[in-house]
């Protein structure tokens, strides 16, 4: 249950941190008529409500609201919501990606750095070593929710094929 305090109609953003959850499904009482709104990384990215890696859905809100919500997912599920105004969702998510990108540039630099490294001296420990950081910073972006934002959009099975790789 929801309520806004306020005289005026607000808009708000519900958000799951957790990206791997592979079926949402939110339902939300408009107008006496329950509406069932899905997300999820098994749905492609284009279905998603607010194109972000984090399951969120948009919420206008009079005085009180119910909100049901309905998670599956192959392994355990995190539940773990936060309600946000939109311009306090854009500063965290602002952030965020600012500290994710800080991180996969140092990961993707570390890549080139030690590729160059192995072909110049030819030592077969540092091809081992490029693809150890290589496939860790794709399972860390996959399971960051950046996989199904930024490489397999619409092929949600390669996500859970990486996951079972990985």
């Amino acid at each position: 249950k929801v309520s806004n305090k306020k005289k005026s109609k607000r808009s708000w953003l519900i958000s799951l941190k957790a990206p791997y959850v592979d079926d949402i499904r939110f339902y939300i009482d408009e107008n006496n008529k329950w509406v069932e709104r899905k997300d999820g990384d098994k749905k492609p990215y284009s279905y998603r409500e607010v194109k972000v890696e984090l399951p969120t859905f948009k919420l206008s809100i009079n005085k009180e609201k119910i909100l049901y919500f309905r998670l599956t997912n192959r392994g355990g599920i995190e539940l773990n919501f936060e309600l946000y105004t939109p311009s306090s969702f854009i500063e965290k998510i602002t952030m965020q990606n600012l500290t994710y990108g800080l991180y996969f540039g140092l990961a993707i630099s570390m890549i080139f750095y030690n590729f160059l490294i192995f072909f110049s001296t030819k030592r077969v420990d540092y091809f081992y070593y490029v693809l150890y950081v290589f496939f860790l910073t794709m399972y860390l972006a996959c399971y960051n929710g950046f996989g199904h934002r930024f490489f397999f959009q619409e092929f949600c099975m390669i996500l859970h094929l990486y996951d079972l790789l990985a």
